[in-house]
Formats: C-alpha cells, sequence, structure tokens
C-alpha cells in the first residue's frame, strides 16, 4: 500500500478488520490442521522448524550485515534508490557526530573553546539542532558559547510539562538564568524553542493530510495550582515572557528565534515514498502552507511582537523556509538537501540557513 499522508483511523480500523479475518482464517485452515498429528507427524514439524528458523536467521544475518554501518532504517534499501536521488535522501543523516566539552551544570562549550564564552543558545531540541551548525559559525568567527539545550524544556520558569513530576524544567532554567546573569562575559542569549506546542499542547496537522504521528505532545502548566486552559496559556506565555524580561533587566542582548515551520509528516521518509513510486512530478517539491503556520503561531507572535526593547533582535525562520522559493508555501528542502530531520527538527542544512541569519548578529 502507498500512502503519503498519514494514515488515519479508518485505515487503522479497516487493517484490524483484515487482521482477525486473517487470523481466523489462518488458524481454521493451517494451524488446527497443523496440529492433528494424523496429518503432520512430531517429526515433520521438527524438520519444518528447523528449516524455518535456518531461513530466518540467513535472512536476518544478511540484512544485518548489509546494514550494519547504517542508523536509519530506510538505509537497507540503498541500492534500491535511483542514483539521481540518493544523495539528496540521505542528506538529513548529515553530521559529525562532534563530542563536546560540558561543564558540571549542564552547559557545553561549542566554537573556539580556549576563548571565554561570549554567547549562550538555550532552548529544547529545535535548538539543539543548531548546535552543530552554531559550532562551525563561531569557529570560523573566532568566538565561543555555552548551549544549553533539553529536550521538551523551553526557557521559561514556574512552569512544567504535564508529566514533569520534580519540576526538572523549571530547576535545570533557574540554575541557567542565575549563571548567565551572574556571567561577565555572556553579553548574547540565544533563545529557540517549539513554543507553539508547550502552549496550545497539541501536534501538529498540516491541513493537507500531514498530522505529526508522535502523540507525546508536551503540554505545559504552572508548577502550582488549578487553571481553566484560558488561564493555563496566560501563565505559560507570562512565564516566557519573564525569561526575556530578566534577561533585559541584567542587559544582556537577546536573539529571539520565531517559531520553526513544522511539517507534520517525516520528511526524508515521505520523499523516499514519493521517488519509490515514481511521483516526483506531481508531489515534489514538498511543502506546506504559509497560512497553517501563520494560524498556528498567532498566539506567540502577539506575545513577542509587542517587546519593544533596543536589545532585542527577532531571527524569523518563516522568512527563510516560506514564501523564499514558492508563494504561500514553506519548504522541507531544495533540489539538493533535505532541511528536516523528522516532522520538526531541522537538519544541519536546515539549521545552517538559520544560523546565516544569526550570523549577522555575532559579530
Amino acid at each position: 500500500m502507498f500512502i503519503i499522508n498519514t494514515v488515519s483511523h479508518y485505515i487503522y480500523y479497516i487493517l484490524i478488520t483484515i487482521n482477525f479475518i486473517i487470523s481466523y482464517l489462518t488458524w481454521k485452515y493451517i494451524e488446527t490442521p497443523f496440529r492433528n498429528k494424523n496429518i503432520v507427524s512430531k517429526k515433520s514439524i521438527i524438520l519444518y522448524s528447523l528449516i524455518l528458523s535456518f531461513i530466518f536467521i540467513t535472512i536476518g544475518s544478511y540484512v544485518r550485515y548489509y546494514s550494519r554501518n547504517d542508523s536509519s532504517e530506510i538505509k537497507i534499501f540503498k541500492e534500491r534508490i535511483p542514483v539521481a536521488y540518493r544523495d539528496f535522501l540521505f542528506s538529513y543523516q548529515d553530521h559529525n557526530n562532534k563530542k563536546y566539552q560540558c561543564n558540571p551544570d549542564g552547559g557545553c562549550m561549542i566554537g573556539n573553546t580556549k576563548k571565554n564564552p561570549e554567547i549562550v543558545l538555550w532552548g529544547d531540541s529545535h535548538a539543539g539542532m543548531l548546535r552543530e551548525s552554531m559550532d562551525n559559525t563561531l569557529t570560523i568567527l573566532n568566538k565561543s558559547a555555552l548551549f544549553y539545550t533539553f529536550p521538551g524544556c523551553p526557557p521559561s520558569l514556574n512552569i512544567k510539562a504535564i508529566h514533569d513530576f520534580k519540576n526538572n524544567c523549571h530547576r535545570s532554567n533557574k540554575i541557567i538564568l542565575e549563571n548567565i546573569i551572574a556571567s561577565k562575559t555572556i553579553k548574547t542569549v540565544i533563545l529557540a524553542a517549539r513554543y507553539v506546542q508547550y502552549l496550545e499542547g497539541t501536534s501538529f496537522d498540516n491541513q493537507e493530510g500531514g498530522i505529526e504521528t508522535n502523540k507525546w505532545h508536551v503540554k505545559f502548566r504552572p508548577i502550582s495550582g488549578n487553571f481553566s486552559e484560558d488561564e493555563r496559556k496566560k501563565q505559560v506565555g507570562k512565564s516566557y515572557l519573564d525569561i526575556i524580561n530578566k534577561l533585559l533587566n541584567a542587559d544582556k542582548k537577546i536573539i529571539l528565534i520565531y517559531p520553526i515551520p513544522e511539517v507534520g509528516y517525516h520528511v526524508a521518509h515521505t520523499l523516499y515514498k514519493i521517488i519509490m513510486y515514481n511521483h516526483q512530478d506531481k508531489l515534489l517539491p514538498l511543502t506546506t502552507s504559509y497560512n497553517v503556520y501563520n494560524n498556528r503561531t498567532t498566539t506567540i507572535r502577539k506575545l513577542f511582537d509587542p517587546i519593544d526593547n533596543n536589545n532585542i533582535i527577532r531571527i524569523y525562520p518563516s522568512q527563510i523556509f516560506c514564501n523564499s522559493f514558492m508563494k504561500d508555501r514553506c519548504i522541507t528542502h531544495d533540489n539538493n538537501l533535505i532541511f528536516y530531520v523528522d516532522e520538526q527538527h531541522l537538519t544541519i542544512h536546515g539549521a545552517n540557513l538559520v544560523t546565516n541569519e544569526l550570523a549577522k548578529y555575532l559579530y
């Protein structure tokens, strides 16, 4: 079955029904006769079991050997991919596997690690995806930075994820903020996170069939107290602003990265299906709606736009990925490179586009 978009619940129900029908038929016409000793002897069962085991072990060993250096499941099919698209499809895995020098408080160094850090990169996994690109850029600029990036933990105070029973995100952010404010060398703080999801508490639907498959979405709420949904959102938004205001009051320059466009489906896997089923002419380039992005990020823009301070610089990823190559569309790749690792995280190539904008303010 060839399905580009996320599989709907209805298709799942149909597949489950078919599974039950096939299970019944195999039980009645294969398993039941197989258990009849008058039809199949014990000796035959042992012989067939050994033969089948040998076949499965041989196939498994071959696949394991063939893909021993490949970290992604689709690399097993590497030889099936047309040569013209091979480098393109696997560009989403490009990275340097560098190990970073980290401090006991969790901050790790990037750039020229021999120099005192002047910059901090702070945020969740969206910020984390900028780390390698920032490392390369800062090395060229002969500057250093600390990065504090934790999955599912935006720069915030006094709020927590629904599942965060120990308030780990709040406690970590409190220490990070204290370290930044106390530092005499840190002048610039780069903030990046999936702000929309934590505030709205919903996964992404691109309204064109791409629905984020990871149902573990993160909704944040105040550490204590019971709030209505509207009040919960206000408190989360206030927490974002509190961090920004505390940094500004400490005379730190802030580079605030607005929401990165989400996609709704795994970009590389979807491109793989499109290419392997020869639908390039119909379905490429793979893009999403700019209007959907605008609607999704309205609350965050209304929160951040009114901040009036000469020490705040705004980076708009939507101006990089949307309306730049196609009107009213946000791209996920170009002719040579893929910009997303999955449904929402940038590859090194996508991160480079954002870092190129950042670099203008790091001199």
